[in-house]
């Protein structure tokens, strides 16, 4: 599978998930070195990669194009900081769906946790008298 300029080579993929055909178009031409399956397990971890950076640039980052932070260490700190909120309110969310019989973390809505968890913490600030503006 030779390429020339202009002409990259690549590689059609289907795969049937829940009765769908989906096609995976990919540079991984080799099938000996890149099998199918290889190709369509990485594709699903990659979506969902995807599907949690959508998750904290919608929901706690308030669909912001920028960062509020304008040097590179406060952006690399600001950026860090979202990280962490994210992965604490997913732990708190499988912590809340273990508590619960027969309910699993992935069936819990992100964006719902979170505005719960900001009321939360909101309402203890309100009540200590230390709210901020």
């Amino acid at each position: 599978m030779a390429g020339c300029a202009g002409n990259p080579d690549g590689r059609l993929v289907n795969k049937e998930v829940n009765g769908k055909v989906v096609q995976i178009l990919t540079s991984m031409c080799d099938p000996l070195r890149y099998p199918k399956a290889d190709i369509v397990d990485l594709y699903s971890h990659h979506w969902e990669i995807e599907h949690r950076f959508r998750e904290m640039k919608q929901h706690l980052l308030n669909n912001e194009l920028t960062l509020r932070s304008k040097k590179p260490e406060r952006v690399h700190q600001e950026l860090w900081g979202i990280v962490l909120a994210y992965n604490l309110l997913r732990f708190m969310m499988a912590q809340m769906a273990y508590s619960l019989k027969g309910v699993e973390p992935y069936e819990m809505g992100f964006k719902q946790s979170a505005i719960c968890a900001a009321t939360c913490v909101y309402s203890r600030a309100l009540r200590r008298g230390n709210c901020p503006e």
